[in-house]
């Protein structure tokens, strides 16, 4: 009991000396003076178990799964004493997080999924200088949203890439020390709200070539124009006038069309393009293609650019920079194609719902790493799926379950798979390429692919395959309209002879037989399985090369040995002890006699 009770008090006693700072576990990465920590893709959802160091006054948690939306979160940020920099970068914060940290001064929410511009009444006391709201999905600017920064000394605000389309001609009063203003790739038709600031000495709408300052103003290679304050000031209109009613291209302008007038076929590759707001495209456009650019869909309004394309079927985008699956809404899509384009998640929005026609994606050439249930749950009508060199490693067993009945083909080739468990609730698939991957036998789960014809498992490190093997049933069941390839597998000819019998039937499944080779053994290696015969083969020289199964009987046999001895202590055990007390209670029953030396 007592010696419970102590291991009680030391594992409290350990628990309680233990630390999550983020330095010392290492979680995130750290200057040696802990005043400067990057938390960055760290797959965060909360800072529940985080610690941070005292003196950080540089903070950055770009890309990760943070909303704030739980006072903790909140109250982790706001007791950080020093912090002066903090970067919130593509995160899903959806709203401005009610901050209330004093010595706060730079705050990046950019590519946060923000809707609204409106800070929360607890920046009352905030001393934020610099704000950038770039890349969000603001389309306006109200009169009230900085009403809580009218203490701040804010003096730089970025809103850049947000779809902003209109402006309260009042949104800047309360920011008395605004001097530079930022709103490039927006929507803005009226210039209307920079009369109400007096004291800005710079300021970029869409592709601004020039900006004033209050000595006059300068041209995009610094040389000043002059003049007075009026005439600046009208400059300045007719600048902007002049660019945010910038020209818009019509598509065939840019990019190649089989059609000028009513296009269907439309390729806008390799147009260094980084948005599409400049560009008009025909409702007509079947087919999109506008690969090899630099277009990462944040903004609303290059999302609208291809949403409104309603004949759209066929859309490329592979090599450009996404990041993340841009969020599409279109009813006749059939085709996309995502190859290359930085995804690190294969997530795909709730928009595509709508997509209810979308049959074929191919996310080639991504670093997903895994497929999770989630991923795929908003799509219904796919058949075909290509995620070729994606570096995978696994597959949630149940990714597929809604779209188990339509699901045709599937392409996993290059990657690091080694179970194909999640193509149990799939049906109907016809192709299946594994090419390039881990697997070490051919998965049970292939024998209840009914309509499957092609399987490929070439490249594997697949080295035995014998009577459990899904071969095994197929022949038994005469099946003789599958097709497999095998080739540059390492296998274990002594270990494959009921597969090497097998390739001598006519009716052997396997396409590529004949450039089957062993691996081993030695005395068989690079001979061709077509040409071996089972009863001429001496494998009893070959060193042994335990399966599966021989370790699974040598396991058991050590398991049923080590029990036996157990039990022997056991009852040798019990045996002493039973005799010692026996001798202890016939020792109760004597008595000494008076006069005589016991020791004699």
């Amino acid at each position: 009991m007592y010696a419970f009770i102590s291991m009680i008090i030391i594992i409290s006693t350990i628990k309680s000396c233990t630390t999550n700072d983020v330095c010392q576990t290492l979680t995130c990465a750290c200057s040696d003076n802990r005043k400067t920590v990057h938390c960055d893709n760290k797959n965060l959802n909360n800072l529940n178990d985080l610690d941070f160091p005292p003196n950080v006054n540089t903070l950055s948690f770009v890309t990760n799964h943070l909303n704030f939306d739980t006072e903790d979160d909140i109250a982790k940020i706001n007791n950080l004493s020093n912090l002066i920099d903090l970067n919130l970068k593509q995160n899903p914060l959806g709203k401005i997080p009610a901050f209330n940290n004093t010595k706060l001064q730079f705050l990046s929410l950019r590519d946060t999924s923000l809707t609204s511009a409106l800070f929360p009444f607890s920046y009352n006391n905030c001393l934020l200088h610099t704000i950038s709201l770039n890349d969000n999905k603001i389309r306006s600017i109200n009169e009230n949203d900085f009403f809580a920064l009218r203490n701040s000394k804010l003096d730089k605000l970025n809103l850049d890439s947000g779809s902003i389309s209109t402006i309260d001609r009042n949104a800047f009063n309360v920011l008395k020390n605004l001097q530079s203003l930022s709103l490039t790739q927006n929507q803005l038709k009226s210039a209307e709200f920079l009369s109400n600031i007096a004291q800005l000495s710079s300021y970029a709408p869409s592709h601004a070539q020039t900006h004033s300052t209050a000595e006059g103003i300068y041209a995009a290679d610094g040389s000043q124009t002059g003049g007075s304050a009026i005439e600046n000031a009208l400059i300045v209109l007719l600048i902007l006038i002049g660019v945010i009613h910038s020209e818009v291209h019509n598509v065939c302008d840019i990019c190649t069309c089989d059609h000028l007038e009513a296009p269907m076929i439309v390729h806008c590759d390799g147009k260094n393009l980084t948005t599409l707001s400049d560009i008009m495209f025909n409702s007509t456009i079947e087919v999109l293609s506008l690969n090899n650019n630099s277009l990462t869909f944040k903004s609303v309004a290059d999302l609208d650019k291809i949403n409104n394309i309603t004949s759209l079927k066929t859309l490329t985008l592979s090599n450009n920079p996404l990041s993340t699956i841009p969020e599409l809404s279109l009813s006749n899509l059939t085709d996309l194609q995502l190859e290359n384009t930085s995804l690190n998640n294969a997530t795909f929005p709730k928009s595509y719902s709508n997509c209810t026609n979308l049959q074929s994606i191919i996310l080639s050439n991504n670093k997903l790493m895994k497929i999770t249930s989630n991923d795929l749950k908003v799509i219904s009508s796919l058949t075909d799926l290509k995620i070729d060199n994606a570096e995978l490693t696994s597959i949630e067993f149940d990714t597929f379950i809604n779209i188990s009945q339509n699901l045709r083909s599937i392409s996993f080739e290059s990657n690091s798979l080694d179970s194909a468990k999640f193509l149990l609730p799939i049906r109907n698939l016809r192709s299946i390429n594994f090419d390039k991957n881990h697997f070490k036998q051919l998965p049970i789960e292939i024998i209840k692919m009914n309509q499957s014809k092609h399987f490929l498992f070439r490249d594997n490190q697949i080295s035995v395959i014998n009577e459990s093997s899904p071969l095994s049933f197929w022949a038994k069941t005469n099946l003789s309209d599958i097709e497999i390839y095998l080739n540059n597998n390492p296998f274990d000819c002594c270990e494959s002879r009921w597969f090497i019998r097998y390739l001598s039937e006519s009716k052997n499944l396997i396409k590529d037989s004949m450039n089957l080779t062993c691996a081993l053994p030695k005395a068989y290696t690079g001979k061709r399985l077509v040409d071996l015969r089972v009863e001429s083969m001496d494998c009893s020289t070959d060193p042994f090369h335990p399966s599966k199964a021989h370790i699974s009987k040598l396991a058991i046999l050590i398991a049923s040995l080590f029990s036996i001895v157990v039990f022997i202590l056991i009852v040798a055990g019990a045996t002493i002890y039973r005799r010692n007390q026996v001798y202890v209670r016939n020792r109760r029953g004597y008595q000494q006699i008076h006069g005589v030396n016991a020791d004699a």
